[in-house]
C-alpha cells in the first residue's frame, strides 16, 4: 500500500500539469481524472515490479520464511508484551525488504529489541 505522503508526491508533478492544462482547454479538464488516474497506475505498477515480489515463487517463498525463523528465533510471548511472531510476521518483514533475507532479517531483530524495550501491547488502554 502506498502511504499518503508518497502519494502526494507522485501527484504534484501531475497536478500541477493539470491545472496548467485545464486553463488552457475546459474540454481537457473532463478528461484529466482519467489521465491522472492512468499515469499514477503506470507509475505504482513500476515500483511494484522494481520490489521484485512478483519473482519470487510460492516455493521460495516458504523456503525464506523457514531459513528467516532459523535465523531470527521468536521470543517468547510475555518477553515482548505477549505479542507472538507467526509466519505472517515473517512474510512480512521479507516483502518489504525484496525478499532479502540479510536485510528482513537485521530489522526483525531491530523490532524485536524495540518491542523487548517499549512493549507497545502494554500501551494499550484498558
Amino acid at each position: 500500500m502506498v502511504q499518503l505522503p508518497r502519494a502526494r508526491r507522485l501527484l504534484r508533478p501531475l497536478t500541477s500539469r493539470a491545472a496548467l492544462l485545464s486553463r488552457i482547454s475546459p474540454r481537457l479538464a473532463l478528461l484529466l481524472p482519467l489521465l491522472l488516474a492512468s499515469k499514477l497506475a503506470v507509475r505504482l505498477a513500476a515500483r511494484g515490479k522494481r520490489a521484485g515480489s512478483s519473482t519470487v515463487s510460492s516455493a521460495e517463498r516458504q523456503q525464506l520464511i523457514a531459513e528467516l525463523r532459523a535465523e531470527v528465533s521468536a521470543p517468547l510471548p510475555h518477553a515482548i508484551g505477549g505479542e507472538t511472531l507467526d509466519a505472517d510476521t515473517y512474510q512480512r518483514f521479507l516483502q518489504v525488504h525484496g525478499w532479502s533475507l540479510p536485510k528482513a532479517a537485521a530489522m526483525l531483530s531491530k523490532d524485536i529489541e524495540w518491542r523487548k524495550r517499549v512493549r507497545p501491547r502494554a500501551l494499550r488502554p484498558r
